[in-house]
C-alpha cells in the first residue's frame, strides 16, 4: 500500500484515515490505504470545503449520520426569525425578552430563549437593570414550549461552481484505487488534485436515462468507475444526494483491462445498498461533457434539487410523526407497567397527549401559521 500522491509506503504510523465521500456529507466509505498523513494535510482542503458548503443544506435537512462530528445549523435569510437545526428543526436566531412593570409593582417577564442556560444568562443581565428580579424564582416558572412553523422559511444556498470539481475528482480517484485500480492510470491527475495545474476533467452530468435508479425514499451517494479497454478511456460518475451528479475523465489513454466498480450508500437508512449502474459513454461524448460547453446541466441540477426537497420533505415529515407518536406513548402509557390491560382512562390520556402533540402541528401546516 502506497500513498497515491507521494507513493510513500503506508504504515500504521503514517497512514491517514481518508473519507472517500466527505464525512460532513454523511460519507461512510473510508480507507487507510490511500494517503499518508503529510499528503492528506495539503490535499484538496479548499475544494472539500467548497463541496461541503454547497451541500450542507442537504446534509443538515436529512440530519445525516456522520462517521464523526455533528451536522451544522443552517443560517436562513436575515429577515427570518428562525435558523434551521439538523432535521429541519427551527431554532431562534437570537433570544427575545420583554419586561413590563405591573400596577401592583411586580415585574412581568416575557422571554424566549434557546436553552435554560441562555435564559438564566439573560435574566442575570436584566437583574442589573431591575434588581427586584429573582432569577431562581423566575427560572422555576419558566416553561419549555414546542412550537411549529407553518410559514415558509427562506435560506440562502451556496453554489461554489467549479471549485468543487477537484473534490469530486478526488472521490472518483480514491474509489478507483480502493477497488483495485492502478496508480499508474491516474498519476497524471495528481498535479490537478494538488492545485498545481488546471484541466478540464470534470463537469456536471444529468443524462436523460439516470445512471442509477432510486426508489421514492432512497436518497443516496453513488460512485461508478468504468475502464473501457477498447476506447482506452477511464471515467467515473459521482452522485451526491441525487443533487450533484458529475462525470470525471480519469484517463484518456487508459491501458488497463475492462473495469467497472460501483458503490451506493443510502444516507437516509445509513447503509450500503445494491444498485446496477447503466452507463456506457463514447469517447467523443465524454470529451464533450467534461469540456463544459453544454448548458443543459442547469436544468438537470434544478430538477434534481427539487426532487431532493420532495423526497427529504416526506422523510422529515415521517420522522416528525414518528417522534410525536413515541412521545405520546411515553407520556401516556409509559408510566404504566408493561403488559397491563389498557383502560378507558388510559385511552383518555393517550387522546389528551395526541391533542397536545399533533393538533398544533396539523393546524400549522394547514393554515400556514406559526403555533
Amino acid at each position: 500500500m502506497n500513498c497515491l500522491i507521494c507513493n510513500e509506503t503506508l504504515t500504521e504510523a503514517n497512514a491517514s484515515d481518508e473519507h472517500i465521500i466527505l464525512n460532513s456529507l454523511g460519507g461512510h466509505l473510508h480507507s487507510k490505504a490511500l494517503l499518508c498523513k503529510k499528503c492528506n494535510n495539503k490535499f484538496g482542503k479548499e475544494a472539500d470545503a467548497a463541496l461541503a458548503d454547497t451541500l450542507k443544506f442537504a446534509a443538515s435537512q436529512l440530519d445525516v449520520k456522520r462517521y464523526r462530528g455533528e451536522n451544522q445549523v443552517i443560517q436562513t435569510s436575515e429577515k427570518e426569525k428562525y435558523d434551521l437545526a439538523p432535521g429541519c428543526k427551527p431554532v431562534l436566531k437570537k433570544p427575545e425578552a420583554r419586561v413590563e412593570k405591573l400596577p401592583d409593582g411586580k415585574m412581568q417577564i416575557e422571554m424566549s430563549a434557546r436553552s435554560t442556560q441562555e435564559a438564566r444568562k439573560i435574566l442575570k443581565s436584566l437583574q442589573k437593570q431591575y434588581p427586584m428580579i429573582d432569577v431562581d424564582e423566575a427560572m422555576q416558572h419558566a416553561q419549555k414550549k414546542q412550537s411549529f412553523i407553518g410559514t415558509p422559511v427562506k435560506m440562502n444556498l451556496a453554489f461554489e461552481g467549479e471549485k468543487i470539481f477537484p473534490s469530486i475528482v478526488k472521490t472518483a480517484v480514491e474509489f478507483y484505487l480502493l477497488r483495485g485500480g492502478e496508480r499508474e492510470e491516474i498519476k497524471s491527475l495528481i498535479p490537478y488534485l494538488l492545485g498545481e495545474e488546471k484541466r478540464k476533467v470534470c463537469w456536471y452530468f444529468y443524462p436523460e436515462k439516470p445512471v442509477f435508479s432510486f426508489e421514492k425514499k432512497e436518497i443516496c451517494h453513488a460512485i461508478c468507475v468504468v475502464g473501457d479497454a477498447e476506447q482506452r478511456k477511464l471515467y467515473g460518475y459521482v452522485d451526491l444526494f441525487g443533487i450533484l451528479q458529475c462525470l470525471v475523465l480519469l484517463n484518456d489513454c487508459y491501458s488497463g483491462k475492462n473495469y467497472m466498480e460501483s458503490y451506493v450508500y443510502d444516507v437516509n437508512e445509513g447503509k450500503e445498498i445494491n444498485k446496477t449502474p447503466a452507463i456506457r459513454l463514447e469517447r467523443d461524448e465524454i470529451q464533450k461533457i467534461v469540456r463544459g460547453t453544454e448548458i443543459s446541466w442547469v436544468e438537470g441540477l434544478l430538477r434534481q434539487t427539487r426532487l431532493f426537497h420532495e423526497k427529504a420533505g416526506e422523510i422529515v415529515k415521517e420522522r416528525i410523526l414518528d417522534g410525536m407518536w413515541q412521545r405520546i406513548m411515553d407520556q401516556s402509557l409509559g408510566k404504566y407497567p408493561e403488559g397491563v390491560l389498557i383502560t378507558e382512562e388510559m385511552l383518555g390520556e393517550v387522546l389528551a397527549e395526541m391533542e397536545k402533540e399533533m393538533i398544533p402541528w396539523y393546524v400549522s401546516r394547514i393554515c400556514g401559521t406559526d403555533l
